[in-house]
């Protein structure tokens, strides 16, 4: 698993990815990476990494409910089955 924190114009994105899916702020569109083939979810509310990791998920795209991830499971949890 990697983390990646980046600045786009004042505001913090973030994201915890493997290697073929990821769980991220809510910058990013899970239904998009959903139609590319991607397993995603999202949390809110984070602007560091720490906050990311002991967040629950906020809301998952198909392919990750696919895989058993669920609003209001820890970000840990989900990272385990993506």
């Amino acid at each position: 698993m990697h983390a990646l924190r980046f600045i786009l114009q004042g505001v913090p994105c973030l994201l915890v990815a493997g290697e073929s899916a990821f769980v991220g702020c809510g910058a990013f569109d899970i239904h998009t990476f959903g139609r590319l083939g991607v397993p995603a979810a999202k949390v809110m509310g984070v602007s560091t990494i720490e906050d990311l990791l002991e967040a629950t998920i906020a809301e998952s795209n198909d392919l990750a409910r696919k895989r058993g991830v669920v609003e209001g499971m820890s970000v840990k949890a989900a990272a385990r089955l993506l």
